[in-house]
Formats: structure tokens, sequence, C-alpha cells
């Protein structure tokens, strides 16, 4: 294996003679030169000394955290933005929804009062059945709650 590279945070902080959680600070803060074999955060760790040597020489500035802070914010606006245009979607898609199931109420109540109108009217048809032969008249609903039903000039033998 080669000594030129480091293969966990024990070993470089080990080499830069510092604590694991510091050289892990300088890594977010300072752009301590770190490889991610996975491209992940939290993936595991290398480095090389002639590198770390370099970045040791080359000091590291208030300007870099000022830079990477600066990054952080753009990740960071960017993720609220898609956020807050995810919520004025969600928010019109809910209204949309709440303007439906309202509509669909309104048609249920319609029916319902339609469904007991027409009711009435079978049970009067099916007591003049019952009552025998003589004439009844038909009673539609018309009209509003004030005058529900309405005489017609139909009429049952």
């Amino acid at each position: 294996m080669n000594q030129d590279v480091l293969n966990s945070w024990k070993e470089i902080a080990s080499y830069l003679g510092r604590g694991v959680r510091t050289v892990q600070r300088w890594e977010r803060e300072l752009n301590l030169p770190v490889r991610r074999p996975r491209a992940k955060e939290r993936s595991a760790v290398l480095a090389l000394k002639t590198e770390l040597d370099q970045w040791l020489k080359k000091g590291h500035t208030a300007h870099q955290r000022v830079s990477r802070n600066s990054l952080d914010h753009e990740r960071l606006q960017k993720n609220a933005d898609l956020l807050i245009a995810r919520a004025n979607e969600l928010l019109t898609r809910s209204q949309k929804l709440r303007d439906q199931v309202t509509t669909a109420m309104a048609l249920g109540a319609s029916l319902t009062k339609n469904r007991t109108a027409r009711n009435r009217i079978q049970l009067q048809v099916h007591q003049a059945y019952e009552e025998g032969s003589r004439p009844v008249e038909i009673v539609e609903a018309k009209g509003g709650e004030d005058k529900p039903f309405a005489r017609t000039g139909s009429s049952i033998k």
C-alpha cells in the first residue's frame, strides 16, 4: 500500500497532530483536502500526505471559510426556493381539492333532497293504489322550500 495515502480520519488526524473532530471541522470549514471515493458526505475518506502538507503551507484563511459559507448559502437558498415552490403547488392543489369536495357535497345534498321528494311521490302513488280506484292527483317536486310541491293535472284511476 502507498505510504503517501492516509485511509481514515484517525490516520489523517494523527498525521496532522490534531483530533479527529478537529480535522473533520477543518474539512467542512477550511476545505481540508480530503477525498471521498464514494462521493458521499458520510463515506470513507482518503487523504494524500503531499496535499495535506501543501494545504498546511498555503495557510487557511477566513476568506476560504467565507467562500465555503457562500456556497453553503447558495445551496440553502436554492433548497428554500424549491421548498417554497412545492408548498405553493400544494396550496393550489389543496384549494382545488377543497372546491371539488364542496361541489360534491352540494351535489350530494341536492340528490338527497330530490330522492326525498321522489320517495314522497312514490308513497302517494302506492297509497292511491291501495285505497282503490278513485282518481288521485300526483304531486311533483317543484319550487323552493316554501313551496316544495306543486299540483299537476295528472291522475291515476
